[in-house]
């Protein structure tokens, strides 16, 4: 009898067991979001109305005004091309074929770039720069990845980055970093925006590679693990899937190649000249001020802003520490690109240095990365504040 009651007991355990681990970690959503073509068209509607707007502001705040003053001869040259230019406007404020919109966006932009007024210069220029960078249609969801991509992020993704894609993890224990928003509703500005950037538009959105990248391997130091057990067709489904989640975002702004490349590493990387030289470095270009005096046992500067905001505050960041916190994407070659074009929406601005510069800061880096692992640095402890406050993960 007493066999039977202990095994009753064991099974009952068991059941509720396994009802709340289901509660724990179930999607968000009795219906999880499904990418819905007729949503995607009003959001890209309303992205194109804005885009429009602005391009109009830029004719009738700047090119217009500019014209009463211009020489005559500059002014015929202009006036026909505005023509044109408002014209396509017009049709580009709405729902257009692909095709047909680059087209217009071409013509447009040639129009303009042929013209040669001195006067207006600038301005015609930087019409054509909008209508180039905002206008284009660049990418377009293959739906055979995007079906696939779904599956695929509500088994994997969607407890920590939400059914939604907006970064409402729905974990038991909460994150003590916050997962990417892929909507773009918690930036600051209302942008897709990924830390990660190495693409030839770094206010823009990321390469697929970085993407891949960051899924593959993981962040070290946040709770995003690497999916190394995907095949590469689950990731690149997984890819296009979450970019429906900015759907107008990387139809007009996908990156179309990377914004650096990576020299071959000197022979002399990682020399006690070079780390000397990266020393000086870290404190003349500023990278002390922030990440702080963490060779001899310094904080990192506390509670930084970002361009992310949650419930209406702009979330913090603490800038690593780099003798005792892992370094978010270890590589040397990553980390190359990531003192050069900076980390997006946080105080991690773009160094415009040489690559020989470069690699010495890295070897200065590596340098404290290891007196931390010997224990030649002192842990600093943390304000209570920044522990208390996610930062923005990846």
């Amino acid at each position: 009898m007493k066999q039977v009651l202990i095994a009753a007991l064991i099974t009952l355990f068991l059941l509720v067991g396994g009802v709340a681990l289901t509660f724990a970690f179930q999607t968000p959503e009795d219906n999880p979001r499904v990418f819905n073509m007729e949503d995607a068209e009003r959001e890209e509607l309303a992205y194109r109305v804005e885009t429009v707007r602005s391009a109009d502001e830029l004719i009738s705040g700047g090119i217009d005004l500019l014209m009463a003053n211009a020489p005559r001869e500059e002014q015929a040259a202009v006036r026909p091309v505005l023509s044109t230019v408002r014209a396509n406007l017009a049709k580009l404020g709405q729902i257009t074929e692909r095709e047909e919109n680059n087209r217009m966006v071409d013509e447009s932009v040639n129009a303009l770039r042929a013209i040669n007024a001195p006067s207006m210069q600038t301005a015609i220029y930087r019409l054509a720069d909008h209508h180039d960078l905002r206008l284009r249609v660049r990418w377009e969801p293959d739906m055979e990845k995007v079906n696939t991509g779904w599956e695929v992020y509500q088994q994997n993704c969607s407890t920590c980055h939400g059914a939604n894609g907006d970064g409402d993890q729905i974990t038991p224990e909460g994150l003590s970093v916050f997962p990417r928003d892929f909507t773009g509703q918690s930036h600051r500005s209302r942008s897709v925006v990924f830390k990660f950037n190495t693409s030839d538009r770094p206010d823009m959105l990321a390469l697929d590679e970085d993407l891949r990248k960051t899924i593959r391997e993981g962040l070290p130091g946040t709770p995003m693990p690497g999916f190394s057990d995907f095949s590469d067709e689950e990731l690149d489904a997984v890819i296009e899937f979450i970019k429906t989640f900015g759907y107008a975002a990387w139809k007009f702004n996908h990156p179309s190649g990377a914004g650096i490349s990576v020299p071959e590493i000197p022979a002399d990387f990682n020399s006690p000249e070079s780390v000397d030289t990266g020393r000086e470095l870290f404190v003349s270009r500023g990278c002390q001020a922030c990440h702080g005096d963490v060779e001899n046992g310094g904080p990192p500067l506390a509670n930084q802003v970002t361009d992310w905001v949650y419930h209406g505050e702009l979330r913090p960041i603490v800038p690593r520490d780099y003798a005792h916190d892992p370094i978010r994407r270890p590589a040397i070659e990553d980390m190359f690109k990531t003192i050069r074009l900076g980390v997006k929406g946080t105080p991690m601005l773009a160094n415009n240095i040489s690559d020989d510069d470069t690699w010495d800061l890295i070897a200065y880096v590596l340098h404290v990365k290891q007196l931390g692992i010997e224990g030649k640095v002192k842990l600093q402890e943390r304000p209570a504040e920044a522990e208390a406050t996610p930062a923005p993960a990846h």
